[in-house]
Order: C-alpha cells, then structure tokens, then sequence
C-alpha cells in the first residue's frame, strides 16, 4: 500500500484515536483528548504528523510517521536510538516507539529522533554540563535545568537551558548538518554588523548544537508593534548577505507544487482551488528579477520578534538566504491576516504599518508585496486544509491567496 493510501485512511475520523490508542496499551499508559496539530511531508517520502494527547492527564506531544514499511522503519530507529554514546532510549524501553503496519504509521514520542544527537544531551544534565562548558569557554559547576521548547522530527528541537540566573537557549540539529557552526558565523556576522538579535554565544560540531543568549521580550501585537517589525526587517535586508544560498520564485512555487500534490492524494475537496490559485500566480512570482535579491529571513513573522520597550530582537537564522526581498514583508502580512482570522479583527492598519516602517529605509514593491502575500496565504491555506476541527481558515486564506 502507497503512503499515500495510508495517509488517507489515517485522516478518517477516529483513526487517529485508534492509533494512539494502541500506543497507550503498548506501553501501559491511558490515552485522552487526542488531537492532530500538524502535517507535513516528510524529507525523505512519506509524511509526518504531529498529534498531542493526554497521558497520565499531562499533554505530551507525539510524532506519528505514515511509511511504506513502519516495521523495518521502526526496527532502525530503535537501534539508532540505543546507541551506546548517543542513546536517546534505553533498550528495555523499546516500546516508547510502537510500529503499526496495519495503519502503516510508527508513533513515537516528541524528544525522541535518532537524527538529532543533541537530544540525547538534554536528556542527561552530567554530559550536558560538559558541552556547555566548552560552548561557553568556561567551567559550569550547576546542573543545567532543560526545558524543551519545540521538536520538530528530523529537522531540529529547541529548548531553553537556566543556570541559576543565566538563561540560554540551545538549538539542536540534524546530524551531519553543519548548521550549528554556519548558523553561529551568520549570527555573528550579523550581530558585528548592529543587527539586534540573541547573542551567540558558542556551539558544539559534534553534537550539532547551538547555543544562544535568552531573550526577553513580547511578540508585536499593535499597529506601532509591527510598524517597528518593519524597521527591523529592513535592517536585515540592508546588511551584507553572509550566505551564497538562493531562493527563488521556482523555488517557492515547487514547494506549493509538493503540498498541492498531497491535499489532492488525500481527497481534500479544496485542491481545486488550491490550485487555480497557483496557477494565477505563477506569472506573478516568476516575474521576480534576481538582481533586486537582499539577505532575507525566509520565515519572517510575529513570533520571530521580541519587542521591548527599548529594543526589536530578530530570532531564528536557520533559512537566510538571498531572496526577493519582498517574500519576508508578504510572509509577515499574511500572517497577520491569519491572525485577523483567528481573533475576528482586521490586518490592515498593521499591514500598513510594517509596510511604512520598512520604507522609512528601503524601497517597497507593492505589485511584487502582492504577489508573495498571496503565495505565503496559499502556504498557510494548504496548511490548514489539514487542519481538523473548529479554526480551520483555509476558505479565508484561500480568498486572500485569490486576491479578494
């Protein structure tokens, strides 16, 4: 059976209750409040779903793997996890990770992924401790306490480290990636040319690891909130790009090619105009001339800014690259549509305002703006045509992806 096909079944309802389900006899552990949050296509083929549910009546966060042959895949993934210097699973709790081939998913819980080796250091404080020394260039003689903030399967988990009254946040990545010293050079180049943003303070090769000064701060949440976004964005745009890497309008429209294929795999009835609405917009995006490319964030929105009120902080360097550099405004005005959606208001006025806090620095293209307002609305509106439940937004997405 296609991974698809398993994907279509898993999306009926009360599947994904089922699954769980199985997962909570398996491992001696009731199961509530069963909730999917999130799904993607996986890097390597199949697709990842991100579930929380109610264990012990603590929400815990799971990672369900829809593959070809969940067995074999679960199989691997136990031996990677146990191994000896970077175990994330000890042997005689195997079970944590459950495979169903009659559903086709492996369900396992979040912190748990045998790519990232990092996350076996914030299970274990001792051997933490040891790399934090060495990122940070001096002795620790505390116990680092480890929350975990995020966890996204195979790609990269966050979480924040106290140390006493320090706080540090630490970025775990993919093995063999390389992002944790590319990352830490691009912060800091951007850091020696005035940009505001956590101070890097130290990685790890070995582990993959970043670590970063924690930052306090409010997301933009007014009209003048997201008129000082703006100024910050453009102060990204005006530094000199610290990477060759390129994203570019085919780019873009490859990656709305990917989730379109999947919402039509699984039946979703908006695929049609999902669709229609790239259709309209490739013209637009592929329009974009090369030589107005500036360093771009590539996932600019409110949650990557932290606002005092002295300071702008700018977060998350993972995906700069040279870009239209109208991609980020567009991402960022999308949201804040999403955001009108969700909480019944209007985006304009703090449209507006990011839009005049940026050109009190650089030049705004409004008919380029547009046209990546609208791709980041079809993004979000693919997403959401997976979305269950009440908050769905697709059909408002959809109208602002159409240009209504």
């Amino acid at each position: 059976m296609q991974t698809i096909e398993y994907l279509r079944e898993l999306l009926l309802p009360g599947r994904i209750d089922a699954v769980m389900a199985h997962w909570g006899q398996r491992n001696m552990a009731p199961v509530a409040n069963v909730l999917l949050q999130r799904l993607h296509p996986a890097r390597h083929g199949g697709y990842t779903l991100a579930v929380t549910a109610d264990i012990a009546g603590r929400s815990t966060g799971f990672w369900l793997q829809v593959v070809d042959d969940p067995r074999t895949h679960a199989d691997a993934a136990r031996r990677s996890l146990a191994k000896s210097r970077r175990a994330q699973l000890d042997p005689t709790q195997s079970h944590r990770l459950v495979d169903l081939p009659s559903h086709g998913v492996v369900v396992r819980p979040a912190g748990l992924d045998e790519r990232i080796p990092g996350l076996s250091l914030l299970a274990t404080p001792e051997r933490l401790r040891v790399v934090l020394s060495d990122c940070l260039g001096k002795p620790l003689r505390r116990l680092p306490d480890v929350e975990l903030l995020s966890h996204r399967l195979g790609k990269r988990a966050v979480a924040r480290i106290r140390l006493g009254a320090a706080r540090f946040i630490v970025k775990c990545y993919r093995d063999y990636s390389e992002r944790a010293a590319t990352t830490f050079r691009h912060m800091q180049a951007l850091r020696d040319a005035g940009l505001r943003l956590a101070d890097p303070v130290g990685y790890s090769e070995e582990w993959q690891l970043l670590v970063m000064q924690d930052v306090d701060g409010e997301a933009p949440a007014t009209a003048d909130d997201s008129g000082r976004a703006g100024e910050l964005l453009a102060a990204l745009h005006g530094c000199a790009p610290v990477t060759d890497s390129r994203h570019t309008s085919a780019e873009e429209i490859a990656l709305l090619e990917r989730w379109i294929d999947t919402i039509q795999g699984v039946g979703n009835a908006c695929a049609g105009r999902l669709d229609a609405a790239l259709t309209a917009l490739r013209t637009e995006l592929t329009t974009t001339d090369a030589a107005c490319f500036r360093l771009s964030h590539r996932d600019f929105y409110e949650k990557q800014i932290l606002l005092t009120t002295r300071d702008a902080t700018l977060l998350d360097f993972d995906t700069l690259a040279l870009a239209d550099p109208m991609l980020d405004l567009g991402n960022y005005a999308a949201h804040l549509d999403l955001r009108a959606c969700q909480e019944g208001g209007v985006s304009a006025p703090a449209v507006a305002a990011c839009e005049a806090g940026y050109a009190r620095h650089l030049p705004v293209d409004t008919a380029r703006l547009s046209a990546w307002r609208r791709a980041a609305a079809l993004r979000l509106a693919c997403l959401y045509c997976l979305w269950p439940g009440p908050g769905n937004h697709t059909h408002s997405m959809l109208e602002i992806a159409h240009g209504r």
